[in-house]
């Protein structure tokens, strides 16, 4: 399965923590840099971070 989030010029009012249960996610930073995560892996969204959508 396939997912995509953007987060938009709307940033969240919060950190987020995401905890990956199942499969992979990469973060892609608005300057293109990329970070990679997989199930049982976890990190920390800072509410300043801006991504997009690939």
């Amino acid at each position: 399965m396939n997912a995509c989030a953007v987060r938009n010029k709307k940033n969240s009012p919060r950190d987020e923590y995401v905890h990956i249960l199942q499969g992979e996610v990469t973060l892609t930073h608005i300057d293109g840099k990329r970070n990679n995560f997989k199930a049982g892996e976890n990190f920390l969204v800072s509410r300043a971070f801006w991504a997009r959508g690939i």
